[in-house]
């Protein structure tokens, strides 16, 4: 299953339709913006206007971007159909620059409030996951800049480690994409998030090696498996080896 959402939305949708696929296997794919700001990444993309959003839907509520009040001629407009369409069609609304900014900037430096937060709707998916009688992981997969090494591997850690806290296993792709790159292969993305299909390729081979590696799958190890110190989250790769439980070959993808 493929969910356009933040966590916050990722988690109520699994709760909502992912449990009744009955997975063995859930892997949520976390990217760089889901610790931004959603309504950025909305306005961005379209005129549409979202209702009431709660605020357990923002990694901080606090720096939640204030929604600029309508204009009495657009709320006019608004209640015309025609007058909608022709707007669409003629005079697109267009995001202010520091808020299409913002909604591109990569939050790499996450506080420990949304880290929290992080954990917390993960927590709730890990959950449902487990008492569906599925395993679960979290996958991290890089964005374009990380790739040529100027930009580091600080979330990615972080990220390791709160999984290995709270009790999951965490799947750091951003060495696999390096690899690749060094070897020449690529473009890998599209723009700063999305990959090209060669970086769809390299994400599976990178993320089924993993699996395998962890236990998750039910298939051979390979012979370049990382040892559990270098690759985040032992004690629960541990688990997932050992635990009893359904063989984990229905995964449920969430992102």
């Amino acid at each position: 299953m493929s969910f356009h959402a933040n966590p916050y939305t990722e988690a109520a949708l699994f709760a909502d339709v992912g449990v009744g696929y009955q997975p063995d296997l859930v892997l949520v794919e976390f990217c760089v913006n889901d610790l931004n700001d959603p309504t950025l990444h909305f306005d961005a993309q379209t005129i549409q206007r979202l209702d009431a959003i709660p605020d357990a839907a923002f990694p901080d509520p606090a720096h939640r971007a204030p929604t600029p009040a309508p204009s009495l001629l657009s709320r006019a407009c608004a209640r015309s159909r025609l007058c909608s369409l022709v707007v669409e069609r003629l005079a697109p609304a267009r995001p202010a620059p520091a808020r299409l900014a913002a909604a591109l900037a990569t939050h790499d430096d996450p506080s420990d409030t949304e880290l929290a937060w992080l954990r917390a709707r993960y927590g709730e998916i890990g959950a449902r996951a487990a008492a569906a009688g599925a395993r679960f992981a979290v996958v991290v997969v890089p964005y374009s800049t990380q790739l040529d090494g100027k930009v580091g591997d600080h979330l990615e850690r972080r990220l390791v480690a709160l999984g290995d806290e709270a009790g999951w296993v965490t799947i750091d792709l951003l060495p696999a994409f390096r690899e690749a790159t060094a070897r020449g292969e690529g473009p890998l993305f599209i723009d700063l998030w999305h990959l090209t299909a060669a970086g769809h390729r390299v994400a599976a081979e990178a993320l089924l090696a993993q699996l395998a590696c962890r236990g998750l799958l039910p298939l051979p190890a390979g012979t370049g498996c990382p040892a559990p110190s270098s690759t985040g989250a032992p004690a629960a790769a541990r688990r997932a080896r050992t635990s009893s439980g359904p063989s984990p070959v229905a995964p449920t993808f969430t992102r």
